[in-house]
């Protein structure tokens, strides 16, 4: 599919907002698309998606490939503006979410998060952490209310 021809899309940036008619509309050609594809798509309440094929043919991530831009990308970016309305550096948010929850130092800055993300060595915190897991889908707290 075209974008640039795509009238919908067009029409939901527009105006620089995305009404809930609009969102709605978007994941209704992600679910189509995924249908299309013997898939089915849920979401967990950040916007992150699971996919799993119905008959257990096709590759989950092949599948997420096929559809990621069947709705121009209108669900991702609503997801984002929720979890980041003022669009600020997920860098900084990140950093300030793993020193509030406690995963790392009061010290810790931007800095020093980048020098961990840039390096081979593991990070500071267990990959399982749930406060890891719920900065990076939520950092500033705005879907979880926490």
């Amino acid at each position: 599919m075209s974008l640039e021809g795509d009238g919908f899309v067009q029409t939901v940036l527009h105006d620089g907002e995305i009404s809930d008619m609009e969102y709605q509309e978007a994941m209704t050609r992600v679910e189509t698309c995924y249908a299309s594809h013997n898939a089915s798509v849920t979401y967990d309440a950040y916007g992150f998606e699971t996919v799993e094929s119905l008959d257990g043919t096709g590759d989950p991530l092949e599948i997420m490939g096929a559809c990621a831009e069947s709705d121009g990308g209108i669900v991702m970016l609503y997801d984002q503006i929720r979890r980041n309305p003022d669009n600020r550096s997920e860098e900084e948010l990140l950093t300030a979410c793993l020193v509030r929850s406690g995963v790392v130092d009061k010290g810790f800055t931007v800095d020093d998060f980048l020098e961990v993300m840039d390096s081979s060595a593991s990070t500071p915190w267990e990959a399982d952490d749930e406060r890891v897991t719920l900065c990076n889908k939520d950092p500033l707290g705005l879907v979880s209310g926490q």
